[in-house]
């Protein structure tokens, strides 16, 4: 069942030990799913109803990285339309069996909201006049286990868990709760994230690739934006994806990657030069630059070789007496042999 302008866990009610009160959308037990480990609050709105014909007062009490607020105002301001999409409720057993039901709020929805309200103290008792319901919001947070944040770092889900007690005098409701929270880690590929392209040619057309990869096991969202670019118009630079399709963001699922395919057709002289930012939507603190230069003359005669490999060759840390290696590619451009010779 779904009540229009409610998010889904609204339909679920229990009712406390001696029934004096029932609550609406916090199961006995709950699995909070796909929570991102950001340093955000992920709220879980619920409802506690009182159901005497006397005012009641209900305690809470809570445990673990949990508090509860009755006033919330990012959860005031979300529209009736975006409540209804909040929360999915992905597992809900019978009530009467009080297994435990697995809810994943909308990531999206909750980077909307500012963390200076969710800081805001939160309250240890609620009084309700008889037959009134009041409005709740449980909020969870839970810190980053300390990795190390090189590339090629694997991040898998956590799991956190807390305790709710409602108490009206010798009626409870206690509630588990189990969250399975994970950091979101956006990765670009090659590392450096540089594209030099040297000695162009007017009116030849370029391409080099990227890779956006997404090092976590819970989804992420990205984009790209131009933070600083000599070529306001950016005419000659394009960013395709895999079906030549003009791309500037999109969702990676766990472990996924995209290409990125840089397309860069020359229409002046001069030294052009791009930086792009890569943002990760579910953790600001997740980001990559890249640069984008590109060296273009009039002349007609088109080079024979291109260097496709990055220009820097980096061994990284060496030990004495034990050889490196590192790939460096050329291409032949021409219609003709050409023979290399390294110096």
């Amino acid at each position: 069942m779904t009540v229009r302008g409610q998010p889904a866990n609204y339909a679920l009610l229990w009712r406390s030990a001696e029934g004096r009160f029932s609550v609406r959308g916090l199961p006995p037990r709950v699995h909070l799913d796909r929570v991102y480990t950001n340093g955000l609050h992920a709220l879980v709105p619920f409802w506690i109803t009182n159901e005497t014909d006397q005012d009641v007062t209900v305690e809470l009490a809570t445990e673990g990285p949990l508090k509860v607020q009755q006033q919330n105002a990012n959860w005031s301001a979300v529209s009736a339309a975006q409540r209804e999409t909040y929360v999915d409720v992905t597992t809900a057993p019978a009530a009467e069996d009080r297994g435990e039901v697995t809810m994943v709020c909308s990531a999206t929805i909750q980077r909307e909201f500012s963390e200076v309200f969710n800081q805001l103290g939160g309250v240890s008792s609620v009084q309700l006049a008889a037959r009134k319901t009041a409005e709740l919001v449980l909020l969870f947070v839970a810190e980053a286990a300390e990795t190390d944040s090189g590339d090629g770092q694997r991040y898998e889900y956590e799991t956190h868990g807390g305790h709710v007690t409602l108490r009206a005098d010798t009626d409870l409701y206690d509630v588990t709760l189990r969250a399975s929270t994970c950091r979101s880690v956006l990765e670009m590929e090659p590392p450096t994230s540089r594209i030099y392209i040297d000695d162009c040619v007017i009116g030849r057309t370029y391409e080099r690739a990227l890779r956006v990869r997404n090092a976590s096991a819970i989804g992420l969202d990205w984009t790209m934006t131009v933070v600083e670019t000599t070529d306001p118009s950016l005419s000659a630079l394009q960013l395709l994806d895999s079906d030549m399709r003009p791309l500037s963001g999109g969702h990676l699922g766990a472990r996924g990657d995209t290409q990125v395919l840089v397309r860069y057709t020359p229409h002046a002289a001069g030294e052009f030069l791009s930086r792009f930012l890569v943002e990760n939507s579910n953790d600001p603190a997740s980001l990559r630059y890249w640069v984008f230069r590109a060296r273009v003359s009039q002349r007609q005669k088109l080079r024979r070789v291109e260097l496709l490999s990055d220009p820097d060759i980096s061994f990284g840390d060496c030990t004495s007496g034990v050889w490196y290696s590192r790939d460096i590619r050329f291409k032949n451009v021409s219609d003709t042999p050409v023979v290399m010779r390294l110096r």
